[in-house]
């Protein structure tokens, strides 16, 4: 699994928050970005492109940065062959993490299982 660059935004943020660790969590593709797209997180940052090659002018998301109430940042690199969800979080708030992720990998799988 090859390091993936802490984006300008976090490192910013970590000016005043402190530190923030990360967790990376692999998937085999975009269905966690129209999951996490579809919920009340709060985009803060994103970089794309426009499709003119199909003549469609589609705005290709490439990556994305969501906030959670919780105060996470759920950071996607949407490659053509997977998607890379970083999650970033204050050390301390490690039990709390825990509990979010519990909770929206159940979600997402149940999700999922509805819509196939």
């Amino acid at each position: 699994m090859a390091m993936i660059k802490k984006p300008k935004l976090i490192k910013s943020n970590e000016k005043s928050l402190g530190v923030l660790s990360s967790i990376q969590i692999d998937f085999p593709d975009d269905s966690i970005f129209k999951f996490l797209n579809g919920r009340s997180f709060e985009v803060v940052w994103s970089k794309g492109l426009v499709d003119v090659n199909t003549g469609s002018g589609k705005i290709i998301i490439e990556k994305i940065i969501f906030k959670t109430k919780q105060g996470f940042y759920l950071y996607l690199l949407l490659n053509t062959t997977h998607v890379n969800l970083l999650v970033y979080y204050k050390q301390n708030q490690e039990s709390e993490l825990t509990i979010f992720l519990k909770q929206l990998i159940k979600q997402f799988n149940n999700d999922k299982a509805i819509n196939k």
